[in-house]
């Protein structure tokens, strides 16, 4: 205690003034805890380093500051390509590089400024602190970083952007301060400015600010974002940044090249654009070529069978992903390792029969699996979860998938939930999928064409033609009804009680993924017009969960009304009860009640109660 034993001591100063903070301004704190952590380190963990020698050259081709010869930098750099090429490792190239570079360049601040006292948020105030921020100093380069992605919730939609780049710019407590000044004069106590529909204009705002000089935005899988008014919205906002001429910012933006990208009425200097085609370019087949000898050389120290065949080997492999997809060498090497034919004309036979597209790669794999079964309940919920998970959450889960099954078969079973958890998930998975799957760090996908390739096939699963039958066309219900189910034995069933509950012991890893996502997937169900039988089971499970109120049950029953109405309007082939996807009446709502059985579960007609 001797750090805070005087009123004068930094240490007491810092605690009061967040006490201060949290007290006085609880909007101000509300809205700060509202953006969540920036979103972007695991994306960058689990994102490779590019090989030596490689991808160097993209830098040359970007300019980021006004040139020696005058010419203009660059305010917006396009970066597309096929699948696979590159365009995820070059974009987190890019921002831990210029990261790097410019901290070192960053001029020390020396000691910390006093802080403004909280009466004293005037405009000229605020201008006098960025001006002397900006000459004690202010980094040359502010780079920014942000990933979407198709395979985690968290990070689809533009407010999920918005609020990482405020999080990345404001993220030292005196620019927050600054931060919070503005909040203070332009939200505070104001009832039409709600969260987060001002996140587009406090980061407008934010990029005027001289304080962090030139702002780099660096957005990878921008076609990955959520499709919808907020996505056109986004698109809207970076074309008024570019736009303007008081906003030092440069957009880096990498995407498929087949999804189409356009600013309407945005006209910039040619010379202030640039579009890179990364997987048509000279210097990308220069890399690709390395990459694939790289990692030939590798297979062929793990595999000495294949030395002789080393050169060969290395040029068929490139041949096969000229495209400049280096995800493709990497697979078609794993391919090549696991092979179980080394005689001579056993690795020829390999070679000349070398898959030439994802989707061929994707299917061998497949194809290789024995145990397809089990193969199908893991890559059911991998494919299906909102956002990546530990292994042990993901094992939590398929526990409990198990679990309910086995209780709706054997009314009095005295099985638990340790009984179906399994002990080695990761080496299953690991040995079932090989390089489709990722366990750095949580389970996930390894790309989202893996994704694509699974979600594709399981639009076939109820046709007789199936080519494997992958997945079940009714997983995000399935997983949503394991969510309730997971919810109610933890709020007091035979597994779990309450008191657990409140003192966070002996909670389930499963737990907390199910109470935050279980929405999530039951309307993802009532979108994609899943089994209208296991949607009624689900909404009759939670109605048993002891967490579940009257305010849930009106918004349950909206819900089912909305994805009533977007299943008659769709055209799906999924079979379903006559009488229930009839569009009649509510009253079959009224008189169906579900019966627990195995599988999809049946309906009993009930007796329709009296009007009195």
């Amino acid at each position: 205690m001797t750090k805070f034993a005087r009123e004068d001591d930094k240490g007491y100063q810092d605690v009061l003034r967040e006490l201060r903070v949290m007290v006085e301004n609880p909007a101000f704190r509300q809205f700060w805890l509202g953006l969540g952590e920036p979103n972007i380190v695991p994306h960058l963990r689990q994102t490779a380093e590019p090989l030596p020698g490689t991808l160097g050259w993209i830098e040359s081709y970007i300019k980021l500051n006004k040139q020696s010869d005058g010419s203009t930098p660059h305010r917006l750099v396009r970066i597309t390509g096929k699948p696979g090429c590159g365009k995820s490792v070059l974009g987190a190239s890019l921002y831990r590089n210029l990261l790097d570079k410019y901290e070192q360049e960053r001029v020390p601040n020396g000691s910390q400024p006093q802080t403004q006292s909280e009466e004293s948020q005037q405009d000229h105030q605020q201008d006098n602190q960025q001006d002397n921020k900006q000459k004690k100093g202010t980094p040359r380069v502010t780079p920014l970083f942000y990933a979407f992605s198709g395979r985690d919730a968290t990070r689809r939609s533009p407010d999920g952007y918005l609020a990482s780049m405020i999080r990345q710019l404001f993220s030292s407590k005196e620019d927050r301060t600054v931060l919070r000044q503005h909040f203070d004069r332009n939200y505070l106590g104001k009832r039409d400015h709600e969260f987060p529909s001002i996140y587009f204009d406090i980061f407008r705002w934010a990029l005027g600010l001289p304080v962090f000089g030139q702002i780099v935005c660096i957005i990878d899988a921008l076609d990955e974002c959520d499709q919808g008014p907020k996505k056109a919205d986004l698109i809207s906002n970076f074309g008024d940044i570019l736009l303007r001429e008081d906003y030092n910012v440069s957009l880096i933006l990498l995407n498929r090249d087949y999804w189409d990208l356009n600013f309407e009425g945005v006209k910039l200097p040619a010379e202030t654009s640039l579009h890179i085609e990364l997987d048509r370019m000279d210097e990308t087949r220069h890399d690709l070529r390395l990459f694939t000898n790289s990692w030939v050389e590798q297979l062929v120290q793990r595999r000495p069978a294949y030395e002789d065949f080393q050169e060969r080997l290395a040029e068929k492999v490139y041949n096969r992903a000229s495209e400049g997809m280096f995800l493709m060498v990497y697979l078609v090497a794993e391919l090549l390792l696991k092979s179980t034919d080394s005689s001579p004309v056993g690795i020829d036979r390999t070679i000349n029969s070398l898959p030439s597209t994802l989707q061929e790669v994707y299917q061998r794999i497949w194809d290789s699996i024995e145990n397809k079964e089990r193969a199908r309940q893991i890559m059911g919920w991998i494919v299906a979860l909102r956002e990546p998970v530990a292994w042990q959450t993901l094992a939590d889960a398929i526990a409990h998938e198990q679990l309910m099954e086995h209780d709706q078969d054997n009314a009095e079973s005295s099985f638990k939930i340790q009984d179906f958890r399994t002990i080695d998930l990761l080496g299953d998975i690991k040995r079932l999928f090989g390089p489709l799957v990722t366990t750095y760090d949580k389970v996930g996908l390894a790309h989202e064409t893996v994704k694509e390739f699974f979600m594709k096939e399981a639009n076939f699963a109820n046709r007789d033609d199936a080519p494997n039958g992958l997945l079940p066309s009714n997983g995000q219900i399935r997983i949503a009804t394991v969510c309730a189910f997971c919810m109610r034995e933890n709020a007091g069933g035979r597994v779990y009680n309450s008191a657990d509950s409140i003192v966070g012991v002996r909670i389930p890893p499963f737990y907390t993924y199910a109470i935050r996502n279980h929405e999530g997937h039951y309307e993802a169900a009532l979108q994609r017009g899943e089994d209208i039988r296991m949607i009624r089971e689900y909404e009759h499970m939670m109605k048993k969960t002891a967490s579940f109120g009257p305010g849930d049950k009106r918004k349950l029953e909206k819900r089912r009304l909305l994805g009533r109405t977007s299943r008659l309007r769709s055209s799906s082939s999924m079979s379903r009860s006559p009488d229930l996807s009839s569009s009649s009446s509510t009253d079959h709502r009224r008189r169906f009640g579900v019966r627990a059985g195995r599988g999809v579960k049946r309906f009993v007609r009930r007796p329709r109660r009296s009007e009195g």
